[in-house]
């Protein structure tokens, strides 16, 4: 009687671990996709794989560190109630960066404080030991201190003598003459029509403190008042601590330190919008 007892037990205890198999799947910074069963002792290392392997079910998180990053972009596509959520309880976190790691990329100095290293992806933002740089830009502003968002930071036209298409700088705000170099590749920041900003492509050369842009702005949104603008996007307007620059077409990135070669730093770059693209999907849940 024993001995049937036992096996009863075996098997409903065998057909709930199988049933746990499963709906549930865990992942891990030091998971394998390839060796690596979804059980909590041996995870997978991308939530990519869990879901490969899940109809419905949850996704768990085994939190080696008190913090583990992900840098996966995650495709949530034809799936039914899944659930992806943390597991550990205390002080145990997950995040989803959308940035690639930069530290360790060779880079070289270029003299003045700027080091340059080559890079085969774009991006869009560049953190140096958390914090959040400047995309090389004039008038000059920071992210330390605030002035970034700060109109002071920004040029001012000339409304009178300016048109659309032509901008005339106000040289009694800033003085775009002072400018070091042709500016080829920068973009403007162009607030023209009192509630409307646009990004146009610039042309200007070094002395002149007017620009030109590309006119996509129709003539019933330009407006002749409180013209705002700033300028980004081109190599001859790193001059400044914590500005970077990246030349999308050969790769080349430059950064701006204090005098800190960027191999001692944690360098990273934005190279993600969102960590999960979910569709034609429902009852997803992530918590």
């Amino acid at each position: 009687m024993k001995k049937k007892s036992f096996i009863i037990l075996f098997l409903l205890s065998y057909n709930l671990l199988s049933q746990n198999l499963d709906t549930v799947k865990w992942v891990s910074t030091s998971g394998d996709d390839i060796s690596g069963t979804g059980e909590s002792f041996n995870p997978y290392k991308t939530i990519k794989k869990a879901l490969s392997e899940l109809d419905s079910g949850t996704i768990y998180f085994r939190v080696i560190e008190n913090v583990d990053t992900f840098r996966e972009e995650v495709v949530i596509d034809g799936k039914e109630n899944i659930t992806i959520r943390g597991h550990e309880p205390g002080n145990k976190f997950v995040i989803f960066d959308g940035t690639s790691d930069l530290s360790n990329f060779n880079w070289i100095s270029q003299g003045n404080n700027i080091f340059k290293t080559t890079i085969d992806t774009a991006i869009w933002q560049l953190f140096i030991d958390g914090k959040e740089m400047v995309m090389a830009r004039w008038p000059n502003a920071q992210f330390t201190d605030k002035s970034i968002y700060s109109w002071e930071t920004w040029g001012q036209g000339n409304e009178s003598l300016s048109t659309n298409g032509s901008v005339i700088v106000d040289d009694n705000y800033h003085d775009m003459s002072k400018i070091k170099g042709n500016l080829d590749t920068a973009h403007a920041i162009l607030n023209l029509g009192s509630f409307r900003t646009w990004n146009s492509k610039i042309t200007h050369s070094q002395g002149q403190n007017s620009f030109t842009f590309d006119r996509n702005i129709s003539d019933n949104q330009y407006k002749d008042k409180h013209h705002y603008f700033f300028i980004e996007g081109d190599y001859d307007l790193l001059d400044t601590i914590n500005e970077w620059y990246h030349n999308p077409t050969t790769g080349d990135l430059w950064v701006m330190t204090d005098g800190t070669n960027p191999n001692e730093l944690d360098i990273k770059g934005k190279t993600s919008t969102y960590s999960f693209d979910i569709k034609n999907s429902k009852n997803i849940t992530i918590e």
